[in-house]
């Protein structure tokens, strides 16, 4: 590697330093070397048991809220968790001998494991980068920008370096491409754009009362992230330093609110749930990013259609319904600035690593669908989820939204109708609603033609 004066990369969208590595070195990821504990979290974050160590406001839709609340509503339960996660991270820093060299010291995450979402990252080199880092080839620097000149990079510490290039790692922009129409319509929609100086009725961002109340709730529950540090307490965006500026409103340094999305997918508007014609398809990122999006795709096409069990459609022209909508809406995306400050915080979309199959969870909830797919308890605890977990979800839906539009409540009152008649008892119909069993109850005989009768017993039994 013969590099000219400096090549300077800096991954400016998490921290505010340079270096002088050709690579990504940013000291609020956690890279992991191959061992034991880091081999287990890495590629298994979806161990049921390893997610119950992740506070996670979500955490309910697995059906472990009893292990849950002791490990995260006891002392000896926190206790427990902030010993894994140190662990962890103990065994991170010592695998890859941070200290061992001036230059890899400089490299330390500067966050806590257990705050770290999705930029966490793997060392997967045929060589190790990091003896790369400790030759001579390499110069690691972590300052602030103070300005540049012709052929310069001036730090704020004094430190002048010659360079021919610098690369600026600025992230990525937190908003759709699309500019949505009418002007503003994006605080409706609940994605990210400029916070506002004032209350309004349709931004849930800038509802204070709303963000209070989520943020009591989720220090009640996990008092462990009362905790949470401020990652840098010196950040100074690169654009407001000298020499450096940009006019992009949507620019990654740029205040911007988080996404308020109701379960990460759609809006809590009532205007817009009245109509189910708009969702947001990707804006959840996790190690689990396949199966989340064929989850949300299935979850977005039955509530586009009214086919979802737990609709939030259903709450239009319920005042006490959409509040608690709201609410759940705002407690979920405002999670995200105590549990991952760095990757999700108050201004990205979500991101999460050993919360993702409790929230599969809680879309396969909001389907009706089983959630609990190992087929024993050990396995449900031990065994990692992966696609083939999911591979039948898309035949589970049909199935049972087959049966639904065959006994149908408009078909069941028919049926009742009919002078054709024969007994039929309770247990013929032991798939089907609520509903439909009141339609039936509503004639004594609760009777129905036998040919329709014979349908439906030969679909119950496919």
């Amino acid at each position: 590697m013969a590099l000219a004066g400096y090549l300077l990369h800096g991954w400016h969208h998490w921290r505010d330093g340079l270096n002088s590595l050709p690579v990504r070195s940013n000291p609020s990821s956690w890279p992991l070397a191959i061992s034991y504990s880091c081999l287990l979290t890495y590629h298994k974050p979806d161990i049921r048991v390893l997610t119950w160590l992740s506070p996670c406001i979500w955490g309910q839709y697995d059906g472990y809220t009893r292990i849950r609340n002791f490990l995260h509503g006891t002392a000896i339960g926190r206790a427990i968790v902030r010993g894994f996660w140190s662990a962890l991270a103990q065994d991170v820093i010592s695998s890859n001998k941070y200290d061992s060299h001036p230059n890899t010291a400089k490299l330390k995450p500067w966050t806590k494991a257990m705050l770290t979402g999705t930029s966490y990252s793997l060392f997967n080199y045929q060589t190790d980068i990091l003896e790369l880092i400790k030759s001579d080839l390499v110069t690691v620097h972590v300052g602030e920008i103070d300005h540049l000149s012709p052929g310069a990079v001036h730090l704020a510490d004094g430190t002048n370096l010659e360079s021919n290039v610098l690369l600026s790692h600025t992230g990525w922009k937190h908003v759709p491409l699309l500019k949505f129409l009418p002007e503003g319509i994006e605080k409706e929609l609940g994605i990210s754009h400029s916070p506002l100086s004032y209350s309004s009725n349709v931004d849930l961002d800038s509802d204070k009362q709303l963000l209070q109340k989520a943020d009591e709730e989720i220090l009640r529950r996990f008092s462990i992230l009362k905790d949470t540090p401020n990652w840098n307490p010196n950040y100074v965006p690169l654009t407001e330093q000298k020499g450096i500026d940009s006019d992009d409103i949507d620019a990654p340094c740029k205040p911007l609110t988080p996404y308020m999305l109701y379960h990460f997918i759609i809006p809590s508007s009532e205007r817009f749930l009245r109509t189910r014609d708009i969702a947001f398809s990707g804006a959840v990122s996790n190690f689990s990013n396949p199966i989340t999006s064929h989850l949300c795709g299935l979850w977005i096409s039955a509530y586009f259609n009214g086919q979802l069990t737990i609709d939030p459609s259903a709450a239009v022209g319920d005042k006490k319904a959409l509040a608690e909508i709201k609410y759940e809406t705002v407690l979920h995306n405002r999670f995200g600035k105590w549990r991952y400050p760095t990757d999700w915080g108050t201004s990205r979309p979500p991101s999460f690593i050993f919360d993702a199959v409790p929230y599969l969870d809680l879309l396969l909830h909001d389907l009706g669908l089983q959630s609990h797919r190992k087929g024993g308890w050990w396995s449900e605890m031990w065994s990692p989820y992966d696609p083939r977990d999911y591979k039948t979800v898309n035949e589970e839906w049909e199935k049972m939204n087959k049966i639904k539009c065959w006994c149908s409540p408009a078909m069941i009152e028919e049926m009742a109708r009919s002078d054709a008649v024969v007994r039929v008892s309770r247990s013929c119909f032991r798939q089907l609603s609520q509903e439909h069993f009141s339609i039936i109850n509503k004639r004594n005989d609760r009777a129905v033609k036998p040919r329709v009768i014979h349908q439906i017993l030969n679909l119950l039994q496919e």
